[in-house]
């Protein structure tokens, strides 16, 4: 089951819930109870390499643009 990070549009609140896909309409912030929540997404870029090595495939890291 994947972790799922959502920002709250009543209170403000920021929270993770670990849950199936299927259930994330059921969602409710823990603070409030309201169901008015936008999912935060989150992009790992680095993922499984080194920040330096990462933008060697950037056309711009290679002279292609600018």
């Amino acid at each position: 089951m994947p972790t799922y990070e959502y920002n709250c549009k009543s209170c403000g609140a920021n929270f993770e819930v670990f849950i199936k896909s299927a259930d994330k309409n059921s969602v409710t912030c823990p603070e409030c109870r309201s169901r008015s929540l936008q999912e935060v997404y989150k992009f790992n870029l680095n993922k499984g390499s080194s920040p330096a090595s990462a933008c060697d495939i950037c056309p711009s890291a290679q002279g292609g643009m600018g």
